[in-house]
């Protein structure tokens, strides 16, 4: 607006290159990485090499939902533009057991509440690899005990001996 016509934006822009983000909590690590992508000082790879390390990283567990809320809200359209992104996620999700993936969940879903309904069809397509039917209007107490059950018959049918219940 007019109040801000006489700042600097390169002021700005040199600040945020200049944050350490190892340094930074994760959601300001998060939207620090979403806007210098979306001004393109940084590239997709230096996304997807960001996103791996603090998605994946040794210290990463509890930093996940955290660092991808603060980059949706600086740059939701990263997730299905930056080639990469969405497997790293998939790595993310597939080295979680039922129970922990069910104690991220909470965090997940709040990271990925930036998204419209239309964003979130599109995400879905992408980490489902075509068409997937994303239902919206699930209560999560609702979900967390579908998925509690789920876990449960799971564990019951591999006591009896099913293989095809194993956990991959």
């Amino acid at each position: 607006g007019a109040e801000g016509a006489d700042l600097d934006p390169a002021l700005f822009w040199d600040a945020v290159e200049r944050l350490d983000g190892r340094r930074l909590a994760p959601a300001l690590a998060g939207v620090a990485l979403g806007l210098l992508w979306s001004e393109r000082r940084i590239g997709d790879d230096d996304v997807v090499r960001a996103g791996r390390g603090r998605l994946l990283g040794t210290e990463a567990g509890h930093d996940a939902a955290g660092f991808l809320r603060g980059l949706m809200l600086s740059a939701r359209e990263a997730t299905w533009q930056v080639d990469g992104l969405i497997a790293v996620l998939d790595e993310l999700i597939g080295i979680w057991d039922d129970g922990e993936f069910r104690r991220r969940l909470p965090g997940l879903r709040s990271a990925f509440a930036t998204l419209t309904p239309r964003e979130t069809d599109r995400v879905a397509e992408l980490v489902g690899g075509g068409a997937v039917p994303v239902v919206t209007d699930l209560d999560e107490g609702v979900m967390l005990a579908n998925l509690e059950r789920d876990t449960t018959i799971a564990d019951l049918l591999r006591e009896d001996g099913l293989a095809w219940a194993a956990r991959p």
